[in-house]
């Protein structure tokens, strides 16, 4: 029984093996693939690249062939990698001619890069390219930068000159400053906020009695930088202006109101003499109502009387003018003839910060002007006038006008 059972099995197993059907091997699958070429014999080629600039470049291509479908589209395809298609930069043919060339310009390029550029004509679903050119655009050049030799330093501020001398569009400006002899990029930067072609710079949060070194530059569209040539200056020392007032507690509201006036535009004008001047001199103030404007002597004495217009900083800083020998001092009349101001300090403070190279200075036996703030009518608060003033006035001490 046991034998019979053996047999029945491995019959079982036979059995199963003849019935079990043969599989052929297996045959790779070819892929299908798009050819940018159509089946026709039309082509498209790249005959030139010209007209290549920093930005732009003009190609001409042309169509050759017998299409067997309509040409419904033609133009360039370009980028920085080989074989650029039309999904990438693409430029439409702005010229089609009845000879099957055409030509499309390429814009708003990088400068100094290297493009690749395929012509294409696509119609009936088809996309013909041309062979892959390359080109480079031009190279931008630098920007014409000038530092102006010429500036005008007070102990903590300082006024420096420069100029772009080419028509490339400027991104950012300024000038470069450093006490090391040649300023850097990664020194203290001040910008022509005004993005002027010609500028005049402040700088401040200078250190008095000091050398600094300072170049324009101008940096364009494209990030390429032109530096003027290195000019330094040397800081004066702090000013030392200052002064006495008296205030007397109970005084009347008025009063009070006058006095807080007064020490304001004491306040204001003295940093401006302190950090635009070495001047050192001691000022006696005083409120006197019956004053009806205000006057100074060269001892250092000032009154202010009861006009509020004449308790603003504009008055004050003409009165310490009349302290530090303005027509109080007999030099005044040597640097005054026939009306016209003689000495070259000033005339070159006020034509550098004025940046005019043709403004005269003129006075009489007590005043000067332009920026003598002759009156609280020439007052009109702006700070550029009263540092013009102030750089003026301590100017004509160089030209022999002592100030104590």
């Amino acid at each position: 029984m046991k034998k019979i059972a053996e047999f029945l099995c491995l019959w079982s197993i036979f059995a199963l093996a003849g019935c079990t059907k043969k599989e052929s091997p297996a045959q790779p699958v070819t892929p299908i693939v798009v050819s940018p070429v159509a089946k026709d014999s039309l082509t498209v080629v790249v005959d030139s690249i010209s007209k290549i600039t920093i930005v732009n470049a003009v190609v001409y291509a042309r169509v050759t062939g017998k299409a067997g479908s309509a040409v419904t589209d033609r133009g360039v395809c370009w980028g920085i990698t080989a074989n650029p298609q039309i999904t990438d930069s693409v430029a439409k043919a702005s010229t089609v001619n009845g000879n099957g060339t055409f030509q499309a310009s390429i814009n708003k390029l990088i400068h100094n890069t290297t493009y690749h550029v395929r012509s294409f004509i696509s119609g009936g679903g088809k996309v013909v390219y041309s062979n892959d050119i390359t080109f480079k655009t031009i190279t931008e050049p630098a920007p014409v930068v000038t530092t102006d030799t010429a500036s005008l330093a007070g102990a903590t501020i300082a006024f420096v000159k420069g100029s772009i001398n080419s028509a490339t569009t400027i991104k950012e400006s300024g000038v470069l400053i450093s006490e090391n002899p040649i300023p850097s990029a990664g020194d203290r930067k001040v910008l022509n906020v005004k993005d002027e072609r010609a500028f005049l710079m402040r700088i401040n949060d200078l250190k008095p009695s000091t050398i600094y070194y300072y170049r324009a530059f101008a940096t364009t569209a494209m990030g390429i930088t032109g530096y003027g040539a290195v000019v330094k200056f040397t800081t004066v020392q702090m000013g030392n202006l200052t002064y006495s007032f008296y205030e007397d507690p109970s005084a009347a509201d008025d009063v009070k109101a006058a006095n807080k006036r007064i020490k304001a535009s004491l306040d204001q004008a003295v940093y401006l003499y302190n950090n635009f001047t070495p001047i050192v001199k001691h000022l006696n103030v005083s409120y006197s109502p019956g004053t009806p404007t205000a006057d100074a002597s060269f001892d250092g004495s000032i009154r202010v009387g009861a006009n509020a217009s004449y308790q603003r900083t504009g008055t004050i800083l003409h009165e310490i003018a009349h302290t530090l020998g303005v027509g109080q001092h007999w030099m005044w009349g040597v640097l005054i003839q026939n009306g016209v101001y003689q000495g070259k300090n000033a005339l070159f403070a006020l034509r550098f910060l004025t940046c005019d190279a043709n403004a005269g200075m003129y006075g009489d036996g007590l005043h000067f002007w332009p920026f003598g703030i002759n009156g609280a009518f020439e007052d009109s608060g702006d700070e550029m006038l009263y540092i013009t003033n102030v750089m003026v006035v301590s100017a004509m001490r160089l030209d022999g006008l002592p100030s104590n």
